[in-house]
């Protein structure tokens, strides 16, 4: 288990509609950020554990506007 002792920013390059897609994705997933679904998926992923989300009503659309605030 990891105990976190030390916080580091990790800052990656990414295309702007990826990104606004990936926030929707977020948000219609419950988390309120990009960045807690990526916490999320990464101690999961290290932590070895199968994660599963029921995103079987997202409807994928790069070019729609988001149903909660983007907190740009």
């Amino acid at each position: 288990m990891f105990h976190i002792s030390k916080i580091v920013t990790i800052q990656i390059p990414i295309e702007e509609e990826l990104r606004d897609a990936l926030r929707r994705k977020a948000h219609f997933l419950g988390f309120d950020s990009v960045q807690a679904y990526i916490r999320f998926w990464a101690k999961a992923e290290v932590e070895g554990r199968k994660i599963e989300v029921d995103d079987s009503d997202w409807e994928p659309d790069l070019f729609t506007e988001p149903k909660y605030p983007s907190g740009k």
